[in-house]
């Protein structure tokens, strides 16, 4: 894919170890979208865990999407850029050897929140799709620290990281949240919610200095609300760092409870 500034935008792709078990339809697959406050990252930084998951028999996949700037905000750009590339994976996975049928779709902080966004919206026909082909049902979606909205993360009142965070916000949209309500009401994901919404998880730090704990509560209520199949897990002690960037224990024992969830729902 190539973006809207001549960009190639790339691909990482993990194929399932030796071990996996692999039907005629394929293996499961798993889409994993990075964080980085919508200005930075890139799909490379969490190689280890995604090569852990393709070694526990998924097809992995992660896209790069184009990342916003002080002069280029991307609040109408990087959502339907993975919405795109879910759309691809579709078409295309089969021929590496993953079922079409069997997506999940994980994000961390501003991954979690462009994962929910696109696939929430993907399952509402109501919304139209970016870019041809259509995008298959997503089995489950995983949003790890998630910036569910981005209004909320703007509003922190962290005395250290609220700076940090309105900065970010303002690239992403192009400035002030107040000045632009149709653009925040574009990135939230609450704007999609709705009953065909995929099984979702949704994993919080109780001590998060990025994206407030609040507002993570509270989309998980109006979720559920809404009749969407929402589990959610709440880490104590914990601050932000996107959890699939670290190598303890935390982590580790997270990655299984993501494993467990995927799988419970066919994956």
């Amino acid at each position: 894919m190539v973006d809207d500034y001549g960009s190639e935008l790339q691909m990482d792709i993990y194929e399932p170890g030796e071990a996996a078990e692999r039907s005629p339809s394929g293996v499961p697959i798993m889409v994993y979208v990075h964080g980085g406050g919508w200005v930075s990252g890139t799909p490379a930084e969490t190689a280890a865990t995604l090569r852990w998951f393709s070694e526990q028999g998924y097809l992995v996949l992660s896209p790069e999407y184009t990342l916003a700037t002080a002069d280029r905000a991307t609040w109408d750009i990087a959502m339907p850029q993975v919405t795109c590339a879910l759309a691809w994976v579709g078409q295309q996975a089969g021929e590496l050897g993953g079922d079409p049928s069997r997506i999940a779709v994980l994000g961390g902080s501003a991954g979690a929140n462009l994962a929910l966004t696109a696939t929430y919206a993907a399952a509402d026909t109501q919304q139209a799709l970016p870019c041809k082909g259509d995008v298959p049902k997503i089995s489950a979606v995983v949003g790890l620290v998630p910036a569910v909205d981005p209004e909320s993360v703007f509003n922190n009142t962290d005395p250290v990281m609220k700076g940090y965070d309105q900065q970010l916000v303002r690239a992403y949209l192009g400035g002030e949240p107040a000045d632009h309500p149709n653009r925040v009401k574009a990135v939230q994901v609450g704007t999609y919610l709705s009953p065909l919404a995929p099984p979702t998880l949704i994993v919080g730090h109780k001590n998060d200095h990025i994206v407030p704990i609040a507002g993570i509560r509270d989309f998980v209520d109006r979720a559920r609300d809404a009749g969407i199949d929402v589990a959610y897990k709440e880490v104590i002690w914990a601050d932000h760092t996107t959890p699939l960037l670290n190598y303890n224990p935390v982590s580790q024992a997270l990655r299984l409870q993501v494993l467990d969830f995927i799988r419970a729902r066919g994956l």
